[in-house]
């Protein structure tokens, strides 16, 4: 089954404490999880010259990272009305790039309790040599792609309506050798408050049962 995984790392010899966080999507079973993440790790560390320090979150994704699958979602409960889900629109720079574009689709929704809520999903297009604002309203519009969105959700989607384009990122090619498709950097005080960005085992074990259920 493929997951979604976000693993923590530190920059070596660095007068700061800098944090990197690391999400990408990998194939695993329940049973060998934790082995093959933490050796994904030190691989993914070796190979930047970082310090791996543990696992941050896990998340349920629809499938390997390639275009056409979701790879991660946010949801803004807050968010209740068309009006208001549309201020997250963004005007896209990139037209056309060959590169792998991590993207974000807004989607204004209803679940089956009549709850109206806004979420982004995230997935990518890969080597956008076409217009990317066609493609991705083409894509965020194709039926088979909502319902992957609604088939990994666990809050009862029932109807989800594309509202608009939140971002579109390059991926880099270093992070593309081992699936990751979001990298993102922050300094610390000290190393402690570094390392509470781990997830508890507590936590993590709930969290795999959840993605592992579905």
């Amino acid at each position: 089954m493929y997951i979604g995984l976000t693993l923590i790392f530190k920059e070596k010899d660095n007068q700061t404490i800098s944090g990197i966080l690391k999400s990408l999507v990998f194939e695993t079973r329940i049973e060998n999880f934790r082995v093959k993440a933490n050796k994904l790790g030190n691989k993914i560390a070796k190979h930047f010259h970082y310090t791996f320090l543990g696992i941050n979150d896990v998340f349920i994704v629809s499938g390997e990272l390639r275009q056409g699958e979701v790879i991660g979602r946010t949801t803004y409960y807050d968010i209740q009305d068309e009006k208001n889900a549309k201020k997250l629109i963004r005007k896209l720079d990139i037209t056309a790039f060959n590169k792998h574009l991590k993207c974000s689709l807004i989607y204004y929704c209803k679940n089956l309790d009549g709850e109206k809520f806004t979420i982004t999903i995230l997935t990518i297009l890969e080597n956008a040599l076409e217009n990317v604002e066609l493609t991705l309203y083409k894509l965020a519009n194709n039926e088979f792609f909502k319902n992957k969105i609604i088939k990994i959700s666990n809050d009862n989607l029932a109807i989800i309506d594309f509202i608009g384009i939140e971002s579109v990122e390059i991926i880099e090619n270093e992070d593309l050798k081992f699936n990751v498709f979001e990298t993102l950097y922050s300094d610390f005080e000290n190393l402690e408050l570094l390392t509470n960005e781990i997830i508890s085992e507590t936590e993590l074990n709930i969290e795999l049962k959840d993605i592992f259920l579905i």
